[in-house]
């Protein structure tokens, strides 16, 4: 039996809700565990859009650096530390490089190889300061938001939002993500929070725009690259980053909202 992309689409999440689920309720090891190996992952297919063939062991620095600093990102100073090294390592690289063949070196394949670390590493990191009613509704809004937006832009969609950057994003789809981010929100933060109705609508407005930028951001690297998806990883998605786009410019928006109104 052949399945179409739709139905890998659902299968992969039915089977990867249940660990999912599990993981944020424990949080603690098992959330760094499976962030580490999210990050390892992504980190990967972002560098690999740049270097698909060479430069493994920048590839494997990177990485090593991205799971370092998510590490020490248990602790605010620690990790602010551990990104201000990472960035003097990376420019030694670039200085001894230039030092050898001053012609050949070139400081764009050291932003490529930093950016790889604030991309994944730096986004996720909010993640480890939040208990798991917050991780479920983070996840909930990006999640919703897409969904929703997929599925109504197949459906109804004829405008699109920004052709340029993603072509099939429509307005149709793009307001059904924010009605779903907003209901996910309300649903979660009444069962589990305190917040009131208005600031949790309004907090859902907030992470379905982070939502959609985080997905116009990962269409935009792709299509500078010449690249339909970001990997292979996921059968009906594509890329792990395909999948979490969205949700890695949502939790830094959350956790920036929380500081200012507390919702759970």
């Amino acid at each position: 039996m052949i399945l179409s992309a739709h139905h890998k689409r659902l299968l992969t999440g039915l089977l990867s809700l249940p660990v999912l689920l599990w993981t944020l309720y424990h949080g603690g090891t098992p959330l760094l565990v499976l962030l580490l190996l999210i990050s390892g992952l992504g980190q990967w297919e972002f560098y690999s859009m740049f270097w698909p063939r060479e430069k493994t062991a920048w590839k494997l620095v990177g990485i090593g650096a991205g799971t370092l600093f998510l590490l020490a990102a248990g602790l605010y100073q620690q990790a602010v530390l551990a990104l201000s090294l990472l960035f003097c390592l990376f420019s030694l690289i670039f200085l001894f490089a230039y030092s050898r063949n001053p012609q050949n070196s070139d400081f764009r394949q050291v932003q490529t190889l930093f950016l790889g670390c604030c991309y994944l590493p730096l986004l996720l990191h909010p993640a480890l300061q939040l208990v798991w009613p917050e991780l479920l509704l983070v996840i909930a809004a990006a999640f919703f938001s897409d969904t929703a937006a997929y599925y109504a832009g197949s459906f109804w969609g004829k405008r699109h939002v920004w052709p340029v950057i993603s072509p099939k994003k429509t307005w149709v789809g793009s307001f059904a993500g924010l009605v779903a981010s907003m209901m996910a929100c309300l649903v979660i933060g009444k069962v589990w929070g305190h917040a009131g109705v208005f600031a949790l609508l309004g907090l859902g407005v907030a992470l379905n725009l982070a939502a959609q930028f985080g997905d116009f951001f990962e269409s935009a690297l792709k299509r500078s690259r010449g690249l339909k998806d970001s990997g292979s990883i996921l059968p009906g998605y594509g890329g792990l980053l395909d999948r979490i786009d969205s949700l890695l410019f949502v939790l830094p928006v959350y956790g920036l909202l929380r500081l200012v109104h507390p919702f759970f």
